[in-house]
């Protein structure tokens, strides 16, 4: 009867913490409960104890940015809260506004806080970490530690939890993905190491079948999705065979033949058929070019290059250069295109031709 009493304790207290950390976490940005002071300072607590869409326990407890903890001080199998303010601990064994029932001043402000039964009587104690010593109170008062460990690295992230079952928490601590399992509180090696998911997982502890022993998951999140950059689509004298292919020629990791269906192709050129000049104006005949797709350590100094050669820099005035450098969209996704500049379309128009194909090799 007595591991089923910890083993229930155990669960009550693992709902109790997930549903008063959420509510913790949300109290500040809703709305406060009817006949709250929205200009009190006093902060809310809203928690649920039956799986339902409303708070079923609410009142004010604290102020500003106090820490919350989570734990059962008593040992009655219920948890309350107990607030942190640098290092002094204001304890309440009921779900309620009011003083507080216990102060402890224990440990550092810059001390991280760790909640857990520590020596199997069912009531939860705090121990603060500093780099890698643990300071274990087991019977939450003002003063020395109970009990002092070194254990694992300064750099390893610790876990709480039963991890043989018998009804007492110890530490675990994570590196990368390994895991060093001490099964007491004490300084030594670990009883146990398990290798486990990934170094970017997120380390979740619970008591997953019941069987009163604490065992670890993952949260293992999609990771984002880094967007492609915007290719471009060269379509006159930097196209395949064209006398300025140099200038990309052996840059790009794949190209694909793509049209561009609100640009066309105007040409001028003077007497020498060499000293032809492509221009890409807004039309409805449709552009043909090429996409170039640069390595992503090589897209911007690519990028760079073809505005210098294009006699483009962004933020100048378009009527002092000949093209700028514009999204547009194509039968392939978006590109950058260099379009001719509202002066030179009109030049194009007045002293050019129209290429109805769109398609600067076929001129």
């Amino acid at each position: 009867m007595v591991k089923k009493d910890l083993l229930m304790n155990r669960i009550r207290r693992s709902l109790i913490t997930t549903l008063a950390a959420t509510s913790l976490l949300l109290c500040t940005t809703l709305a406060l409960p009817s006949g709250a002071d929205a200009a009190s300072t006093t902060n809310q607590i809203l928690l649920n104890d039956h799986w339902t869409g409303k708070a079923t326990i609410e009142y004010g407890w604290g102020t500003g940015s106090d820490i919350y903890l989570v734990g059962d001080w008593d040992g009655n199998g219920q948890d309350s809260l107990a607030i942190r303010r640098q290092n002094v601990y204001h304890i309440r064994n009921k779900l309620s506004g009011g003083v507080a029932e216990r102060t402890v001043s224990y440990g550092r402000p810059a001390d991280s806080v760790l909640v857990g039964d520590w020596d199997g009587d069912g009531k939860d104690t705090i121990a603060v970490r500093r780099g890698n010593q643990y300071f274990i109170n087991d019977s939450m008062v003002s003063g020395p530690a109970s009990r002092t460990l070194s254990y694992g690295k300064a750099t390893d992230k610790v876990f709480v939890g039963d991890w043989d079952g018998n009804g007492s928490d110890s530490f675990a601590v994570r590196r990368n993905n390994t895991y060093y399992i001490r099964n007491s509180i004490s300084s030594g090696v670990a009883n146990r190491v398990l290798a486990y998911g990934r170094a970017d997982d997120e380390t979740l502890v619970g008591d997953w079948n019941g069987d009163g022993t604490d065992t670890l998951g993952v949260v293992r999140r999609p990771k984002p999705v880094t967007p492609s950059p915007t290719p471009p689509m060269v379509y006159g004298t930097l196209r395949a065979g064209q006398e300025a292919e140099f200038v990309v020629k052996g840059t790009y990791t794949r190209k694909e033949i793509a049209r561009a269906p609100k640009l066309e192709l105007w040409i001028t050129s003077s007497s020498s058929i060499r000293d032809r000049w492509p221009w890409a104006i807004p039309g409805t005949a449709g552009l043909q070019g090429e996409i170039l797709h640069f390595p992503a350590n090589r897209y911007s100094s690519m990028m760079s290059k073809l505005d210098k050669w294009e006699g483009y820099t962004p933020g100048k005035n378009p009527n002092s250069m000949n093209y700028t450098r514009n999204l547009v969209a194509s039968d392939h996704g978006n590109v950058y295109v260099y379009v001719a500049t509202p002066w030179r379309q009109q030049f194009a128009r007045n002293y050019g031709i129209r290429i109805l194909s769109g398609d600067f090799t076929r001129y």
